[in-house]
């Protein structure tokens, strides 16, 4: 095993080295596993890297949620990406923990080493857990989305969900290190950013701060958070990103219960001083085009803005991300039909600090499409590198889906305040999904090129049938199938070499006949674990990446060499 390891890594090596400079071929090492507890059901990766070269992914299991002792939060990392290793010091310190945690993790790390990672607590609050010795001690920042009482049950005010951090970093004193939160409001909906600082030491956040527009009242899902970097066109500059559509398509679409709204917008807030609730700037990214000829007419029982459009951002999520530069990047899955018809990535970029999007101030800016061929693309994630330079992640299947149409037939248990129309149909057991990665080295240009491969194992199905997006609305059936949950991660090593780690259901035995099952989902997700691929071909997304230590090669792998 160690001789076949070694001559990968030396043939690897070699056609880096031999391949010339701006290359375009992209290529990944076979797949490991990056999960090792039991029961399974481990899903919705986080991963990033820190300072001294370890990666680390983290990753939820909803069949453990809430319970303490029994944390539904895992942590695995490596210093090769070609091996993964539990940190069983994490899962032993949340095991002592007495609040539980409910999953939806989200990482971030600093220039001095120190690793952030945050989740939901049984209490639907966040806590933001952080280490500053590679794992082997931790801390907690404890309910940092709290508001002052009286506010409801969880003071925040309502309950957190879906929380984003990301870390501004403008050298290696670690006390320097700013972290940001991103979360919603589940039943206002209203977006909110949450400031921490490591000043004193120990990470201490202050106050949310609401950064949404009217036009996101009672349904929303928040996409991500990212911090321009030191050096860059508006360094320390915040930007948070949602999606959501209008005040009125939303309440007749029963808010955040049902997720069936048509999400047809997606805007960002962006700060230069984020404790200031005044500072903030909302500007829409895209706006779904809409019209007779999108053939979707009442989305909505009441007519509103979204009336006559298929487009719908839901097939979560819609993360941003900010490169070395300053350039500013959110990838989104949506139909749209006036496009290519069918459920694609698109990335929406801007220049300008956030302050227009593909050219426009009102949205209306065409989106560069990334997934370039046929089929169904759901659950994309982004990464940004040097100046232009942009990676996704996304799972994809040959299997084309469209949207419900006006006078269509809505699956049982969709509820009666609202028709189907404008969300994607369930795709049908058969269905076989594998993971992509898209990679461009100019994607701000007019033209971007974008080089598509896959990452997962040749061969290999990574699941079977629907993958259902109505969220915590999804009814566990054949055509309700939530078992892969909605997060995919794509992270640079310090070369700039990438690394994607997915929700992957290949060691079940059974997998296309669970997939047809009345109950897929639960059968499908007692067998998810994360699976992760490291670059090992193909341009890095830094252009001066770290020189390699050709003496490490006979016992370290880094990615990309």
């Amino acid at each position: 095993m160690w001789v076949t390891g070694l001559i990968s890594v030396l043939l690897a090596f070699a056609a880096l080295t031999a391949a010339p400079a701006g290359a375009s071929t992209l290529g990944f090492a076979r797949n490991v596993q990056a999960t090792f507890r039991s029961p399974g059901g481990w899903d919705e990766p986080s991963g990033i890297a820190v300072a001294d070269d370890r990666l680390f992914v983290a990753s939820q299991n909803p069949n453990l949620s809430g319970t303490a002792g029994t944390p539904d939060t895992t942590l695995a990392f490596s210093t090769t990406g070609l091996k993964w290793r539990e940190d069983k010091a994490y899962y032993a310190y949340l095991s002592g923990r007495p609040e539980g945690q409910t999953g939806d993790v989200t990482m971030a790390s600093d220039n001095a080493g120190t690793l952030f990672v945050g989740h939901l607590t049984a209490a639907l609050q966040t806590d933001i857990d952080y280490t500053r010795d590679d794992g082997k001690t931790w801390h907690t920042a404890n309910d940092v989305a709290q508001l002052p009482s009286p506010g409801a049950g969880s003071n925040s005010p309502f309950l957190v969900d879906r929380p984003w951090i990301a870390a501004y970093s403008p050298d290696h004193n670690f006390k320097h290190t700013i972290v940001y939160l991103e979360y919603h409001d589940f039943v206002t909906s209203a977006v909110y950013v949450v400031t921490c600082t490591m000043s004193s030491g120990s990470l201490q956040c202050g106050m949310p701060i609401p950064v949404s527009n009217v036009q996101t009242a009672c349904n929303s899902i928040p996409g991500g958070i990212a911090v321009s970097p030191k050096g860059s066109k508006h360094p320390g500059r915040v930007y948070a990103v949602w999606s959501t559509a209008d005040p009125q398509t939303n309440l007749t679409s029963g808010c955040n219960y049902t997720q069936l709204a048509p999400f047809y917008a997606v805007y960002v807030a962006w700060s230069d001083t984020p404790t200031d609730p005044t500072s903030w700037h909302q500007v829409p990214v895209y706006v779904g085009p809409h019209g007779s000829s999108q053939n979707c007419p009442d989305t909505s029982l009441v007519g509103g803005v979204s009336t006559n459009t298929c487009a719908d951002v839901s097939e979560l999520f819609t993360p941003i991300a900010v490169d070395r530069a300053g350039n500013a990047y959110v990838v989104f899955d949506d139909y749209i039909s006036t496009l290519h018809k069918h459920y694609d990535v698109y990335l929406a970029r801007s220049t300008d600090g956030g302050n227009t999007w593909d050219g426009r101030k009102d949205g209306s800016g065409k989106p560069v499409l990334i997934s370039h061929d046929s089929g169904t693309h759901f659950i994309p994630n982004l990464v940004a590198g040097s100046a232009g330079r942009v990676a996704t992640v996304y799972y994809t299947t040959t299997y084309s889906d469209a949207p419900f149409t006006k006078g269509a037939t809505c699956p049982s248990g969709v509820p009666p305040e609202n028709p189907c129309q404008g969300k994607a149909k369930p795709e049908p057991p058969s269905a076989a999904w594998v993971v992509n990665v898209s990679e461009s080295l100019n994607a701000t240009a007019a033209h971007p090129k974008f080089v598509q491969v896959q990452a997962s194992d040749r061969g290999v199905v990574v699941h079977y049938g629907d993958i259902c997006n109505l969220g915590i609305y999804c009814d566990g059936s054949s055509t309700g199938n939530r078992s892969l949950f909605e997060n995919t991660t794509v992270f640079p090593d310090e070369n700039g070499y990438l690394v994607v780690a997915w929700g992957d259901q290949r060691l079940d035995k059974h997998l296309r006949s669970d997939a047809a099952s009345s109950n897929a989902q639960s059968l499908q997700v007692a067998h998810d674990e994360i699976f992760v691929a490291c670059q090992d071909a193909g341009p890095p997304l830094f252009t001066a990446p770290a020189a390699v230590d050709r003496k490490e090669l006979g016992h370290r792998h880094r990615c990309g060499i």
